[in-house]
């Protein structure tokens, strides 16, 4: 099935969608936590799913449903801090646009629940992790302000008027993401991502 849906997520890109349930599909047969599970995360990436994902990102930047389709795909497909799954991890952090396309989806559908938690929860896991790869990931997430977009998204939604579970739920997903981008010990890199966390209000924004 993975391999087919490469395929369709390549020849009909521009169709917004099919992209969504192409990628929504990969979601859920990527999901789990067993030896078969890490196979067909395997199997996705190299299919060209995590580049399938992250293009319609890029191309469907105001389609809020291809948005949360697609980084739930990047969640579900990158998990893992094996090797494997640090590999998977690479294919998107190196991606020139992943990060980018993460911080314009959270500010371009900013009253969407779901698109902010599952835009929190990709950057999260691509930046999970202290190898230097994973310290590379960090520091593309914050030069294309993904800190500051994480600290928008928890300031609104703890003022909207959405239901408990869905405030938590974005309050959750953007402090582990903010977490893991400061995470390191790469020395002055690192502190310099935990200044500027300080410096655009995180702190403010978790405490309220």
């Amino acid at each position: 099935f993975l391999r087919p849906c490469a395929r369709a997520l390549s020849r009909f890109s521009r169709l917004a969608p099919l992209q969504e349930s192409a990628l929504r599909a990969v979601v859920s047969v990527c999901s789990g936590a067993d030896a078969r599970s890490a196979e067909r995360r395997d199997e996705a990436a190299e299919a060209g799913i995590l580049a399938a994902a992250v293009r319609a990102m890029s191309e469907h930047a105001e389609h809020a449903g291809v948005q949360e389709a697609a980084c739930g795909a990047v969640v579900n497909v990158c998990f893992g801090l094996d090797p494997a799954g640090q590999a998977r991890k690479d294919q998107v952090g190196t991606s020139p646009v992943f990060f980018e396309a993460a911080v314009r989806a959270i500010n371009l559908h900013a009253r969407n629940a779901a698109v902010q938690e599952q835009a929190c929860r990709a950057v999260s896991v691509v930046c999970a992790g202290l190898s230097g790869a994973a310290c590379r990931h960090k520091e593309r997430a914050v030069a294309s302000g993904f800190v500051e977009a994480a600290a928008l998204a928890m300031n609104l939604h703890a003022r909207a008027r959405e239901p408990t579970v869905v405030k938590l739920r974005i309050q959750d997903q953007a402090c582990w993401a903010v977490a893991n981008v400061c995470e390191g010990d790469d020395g002055q890199a690192s502190a310099e991502r935990r200044q500027r966390a300080a410096d655009v209000g995180f702190i403010a924004a978790a405490v309220r």
